[in-house]
């Protein structure tokens, strides 16, 4: 794929991630800031921590969804799936540094789950098991996430095509630069449980 032809579906996809659904939902649901609550964090789990488990579930899906519908689109125009990929990562850098809160967004798990399920799916099922096992037996949507991330990566080398491994390690190194501060305050001892 010539990206410098096709610069324009990089930007797109990032414009579909940049969408800040937990700021949004929260806003219009309480008329509150998601990010001056909980974690602070524009994503799912913080926005649950306000509007319940309805309010968590609702913005899950549109996060995954903001990950897979470039990935789809992508293979529904000839796109290999490891091209595909790559702009699931746009997607991902979109949410996570979104321009509407001022490059400041959430963790990015949700919507690289929906970009790498498009791409392998069995990988997405096996670190989305580990998250709800881990988030289970720990109570730390961090730790879960993280532990969630390692076994899809695992699943990605094991199951997937070799063209699929340097976009998912490109997202994986973006939701890890995301989780720098949890993984800080793990270490502190002062994460957040739900």
């Amino acid at each position: 794929m010539n990206w410098s032809e096709h610069w324009w579906v990089l930007v797109l996809s990032a414009a579909a991630g940049s969408l800040p659904t937990a700021w949004i939902a929260v806003k219009l649901a309480i008329g509150r800031d998601v990010r001056s609550h909980g974690s602070g964090n524009v994503g799912a789990t913080n926005a649950g921590r306000l509007l319940g488990w309805g309010g968590f579930a609702i913005v899950l899906a549109i996060d995954i969804t903001k990950g897979s519908l470039p990935v789809v689109v992508a293979a529904m125009n000839g796109f290999q799936p490891g091209e595909g990929l790559w702009l699931g990562l746009a997607a991902v850098v979109g949410h996570c540094y979104t321009p509407w809160l001022g490059f400041r967004g959430g963790k990015g798990v949700a919507t690289a789950a929906g970009a790498v399920a498009v791409a392998n799916w069995p990988a997405v099922l096996a670190g989305a098991s580990v998250w709800l096992l881990v988030r289970r037996i720990s109570d730390l949507a961090s730790v879960a996430s993280l532990a969630g991330l390692a076994a899809a990566g695992i699943g990605v080398v094991g199951w997937g095509s070799p063209a699929l491994w340097p976009p998912f390690a490109a997202i994986s190194a973006v939701v890890l630069l995301r989780h720098s501060g949890n993984l800080r305050r793990l270490a502190a001892g002062t994460e957040l449980r739900t």
